[in-house]
């Protein structure tokens, strides 16, 4: 089983957050026009459907079944024949399925508190690339897409842009200190006004310019255990609608009370990523 990280149970800037309750309100937009050469395909190309084994090499443009039991994985495997973008869709009645994609160069994960999970990078033409479906909660059969980054087979809606969001976070603690980074994939609305991570939707509280900012804070307790968890963040992007870089901080603090045990932090995150399609 892989173990979730903390940027997935404790997730900044209101993409979800698990437990007690996250809030982001607002109704701000972005008048930004952002050029038509970001949006990449727009069309899904036609796939071929076949099931999926442990160890499989298997080709772009498909379509792969296969099942999982709980706590178990898969891995199989596909070779680019051209440099370009692909997209990785993995979908499970099965309570809490996870993906991943690693290379020579690459190490990305999908990790929502879903079975509905998607990665989109770039490859080059004769690198092989790793994908496994990790059965982390429950068992049942899985669909994974392996296409050619397209509009059409990640859902987008004209306004809808996806966008890549490589990270470096600073915590400092009472109690100990760290550092990680990783990437958010996300959906961004500049002129809806919202950003979505799967099904969680958080709305801009302000814009200015080709930059908005949402607010967002998540608390939990368990008072049969006497412990409580809070946290709030602000988070500001900014887009260059021509490059279609898009880069922010976020800032935030959270405390964490354990019986008499009280652990406060501040958590400062750096992001500058791009627009795919």
């Amino acid at each position: 089983m892989n173990l979730k990280p903390l940027a997935v149970v404790i997730l900044s800037s209101g993409l979800v957050a698990c437990g007690g309750g996250s809030t982001s309100s607002g109704g701000a937009s972005v008048d930004v026009d952002i050029s038509d050469s970001l949006k990449g395909l727009s069309q899904e190309p036609a796939l071929a459907s076949s099931a999926v084994s442990e160890g499989d090499s298997v080709s772009l443009n498909s379509v792969l079944t296969a099942n999982l039991s709980e706590d178990s994985y898969m891995l199989f495997s596909f070779t680019a024949e051209s440099d370009g973008e692909v997209a990785v869709l993995l979908n499970s009645a099965a309570e809490d399925f996870d993906l991943y994609v690693t290379s020579n160069d690459l190490d990305l994960s999908s990790e929502r508190l879903s079975s509905e999970e998607q990665l989109v990078f770039s490859v080059t033409s004769g690198e092989t690339y790793s994908i496994e479906v990790s059965a982390y909660y429950g068992s049942g059969d899985f669909t994974v897409k392996l296409v050619e980054a397209n509009r059409t087979s990640l859902g987008l809606s004209n306004n809808e842009y996806y966008v890549s969001l490589p990270y470096e976070t600073e915590v400092l603690c009472d109690t100990s200190d760290y550092n990680f980074d990783g990437e958010y994939q996300v959906v961004i609305n500049w002129l809806g006004g919202y950003l979505k991570d799967g099904s969680e939707k958080s709305n801009f509280n302000s814009a200015s310019g080709n930059t908005f900012t949402i607010l967002t804070n998540y608390s939990d307790s368990e008072p049969e255990y006497d412990y409580s968890y809070s946290e709030e963040y602000t988070l500001q992007l900014t887009v260059n609608p021509e490059s279609g870089v898009v880069s922010g901080t976020e800032t935030g603090t959270s405390t964490e009370i354990n019986g008499s045990d009280v652990d406060d932090c501040a958590i400062s995150t750096t992001y500058v990523g791009r627009i795919v399609l």
